[in-house]
């Protein structure tokens, strides 16, 4: 992900952004952001270890820095899309046959969709001093989700 976000930044003449791996990232306690912004990827995170990440991410949030994640919530496939989710889940050689006649290895992963607790999500935001809060709905692929949209504005926890 990382050689992809480099590739895009290139492309697009942008030159005043660093890409860090997660290790560089935790080698970097006093690293603080003014923005934080996260498109499709939260549920792909099992939803303890993201809670990790995000809470890292809010308390290096500036005073006044502003946020914008999306997550989903509820899973809303009905009918045949939820029973075609459920077997390619429990089915290797199922989730095999659709890699090759998609045109990935045959090796590529079903690709998680963790939901998330809002409660959660809303607990953690206030605990890290995140008082104004803005949530857009979604629908992503049968999955419902959110867009947060938030301004950190106490330096410490509430």
């Amino acid at each position: 992900m990382l050689v992809e976000a480099e590739r895009n930044a290139a492309s697009r003449g942008i030159a005043n952004v660093e890409f860090l791996s997660v290790d560089q990232f935790k080698a970097h306690p006093a690293l603080t952001f003014d923005l934080i912004h996260s498109f499709v990827v939260f549920q792909h995170i099992q939803p303890k270890r993201g809670e990790r990440i995000l809470m890292d991410l809010l308390r290096r949030l500036e005073p006044g820095g502003i946020g914008a994640i999306h997550l989903i919530f509820a899973n809303n496939a009905r009918g045949l899309r939820a029973r075609w989710i459920r077997i390619r889940r429990r089915s290797t050689i199922l989730n095999r046959l659709v890699s090759l006649v998609t045109g990935r290895p045959v090796t590529y992963p079903l690709m998680q969709m963790n939901t998330w607790s809002m409660n959660r999500v809303l607990g953690l935001l206030y605990a890290e001093g995140v008082s104004s809060v803005f949530i857009e709905h979604s629908l992503h692929g049968g999955f419902l989700g959110a867009m947060i949209y938030f301004e950190k504005v106490h330096t410490t926890p509430i």
